[in-house]
């Protein structure tokens, strides 16, 4: 996705790191991999995974990572399914839904921006 890429460059300007596929060993030893990894200041990680669709056959797994690694954890997508958002927030999981950041078709640039607000924002919560 072209707004993942642009995120991610707007972070590094920001001055984070972001290590693509990045990973994480688990509580349990299980290496997890994700599309992207963001170092924050004082070394704080968030995992970033990107999804065309959010379904419910990924809420076991996501669920698995947050119980086995506990850091904070990111999930952008295009559409969702509905009742899954509800559930993965309830577990510290945020979801960034593109389609609820709608804007003007000839304005693509504020919807990027819109979304990387909201990632710093949590970036800044959790750092």
């Amino acid at each position: 996705m072209d707004i993942v890429k642009k995120i991610i460059e707007g972070l590094e300007k920001k001055g984070y790191k972001v290590m693509e596929r990045g990973k994480i060993r688990g509580e349990s030893g299980i290496e997890h991999t994700f599309d992207a990894m963001i170092l924050g200041p004082k070394g704080k990680r968030i995992a970033v995974t990107v999804l065309e669709r959010l379904g419910f056959e990924h809420v076991i797994p996501l669920l698995a990572f947050r119980n086995d690694c506990r850091i904070p954890h990111i999930v952008l997508t295009k559409e969702i399914e509905v009742g899954v958002e509800k559930l993965l927030k309830n577990s510290n999981i945020v979801v960034i839904h593109f389609k609820d950041l709608s804007v003007a078709y000839d304005h693509p640039g504020l919807r990027e921006d819109q979304v990387l607000e909201k990632v710093l924002k949590l970036l800044e919560d959790t750092t």
